[in-house]
């Protein structure tokens, strides 16, 4: 009963009519993977209007990663859609800032169904603005670390995609970001 209303309230669309329903599905069956996933999904959700309205997301997404991570570690019969509760946790990371850990669930997903595209499509997302925020650190920062710089550099090179010129171009400029930085690297 509780996952059909979920289903039917969209969690993304209203996360607090279904932080409703999975709380009280909880409250009966506190165990319950699909409602501790759906729950995650519209606190999930709630961060994203949070930081639309300059608020902060953190406690939604320190929650929302919490029953990720208790669905990781419980993951039993989950089948395929452990690939969902690790996309969604690398979004959580992702809107957190870390953009490492978000890439490490990316990959772990693509792992586990690789025929699905949203992790795939997520972790060049990650992987980009990870470079991104490489570059803006180590341009006003006297020091570096050119093992992190190696890592971003691996990371634009595997989003090459020769038929995407405007895709090429934006690589191509991080990629020599990074070099002028190493360069300035001791």
């Amino acid at each position: 009963l509780f996952l059909s209303r979920i289903y039917t309230q969209k969690a993304y669309f209203f996360p607090d009519k279904a932080l409703q329903y999975a709380n009280s599905g909880l409250q009966i069956d506190p165990n319950n993977k699909d409602l501790k996933y759906f729950k995650a999904r519209a606190l999930y959700a709630k961060a994203q209007s949070a930081i639309q309205k300059k608020e902060n997301p953190n406690p939604f997404l320190e929650e929302s990663t919490k029953h990720l991570d208790d669905i990781i570690e419980n993951q039993q019969g989950l089948g395929t859609n452990i690939y969902w509760i690790y996309n969604q946790r690398g979004l959580n990371q992702y809107l957190e800032g870390n953009y490492k850990q978000a890439i490490a669930s990316y990959e772990t997903a693509i792992k586990l169904l690789p025929t699905e595209n949203s992790a795939t499509i997520n972790i060049a997302n990650a992987k980009m603005k990870y470079a991104e925020t490489l570059i803006d650190n180590y341009n006003i920062a006297a020091e570096c670390n050119k093992e992190e710089i190696k890592i971003a550099t691996q990371y634009l090179n595997s989003l090459r995609d020769k038929k995407d010129t405007n895709l090429e171009k934006i690589i191509n400029n991080r990629l020599q970001s990074l070099k002028n930085i190493s360069k300035k690297c001791k």
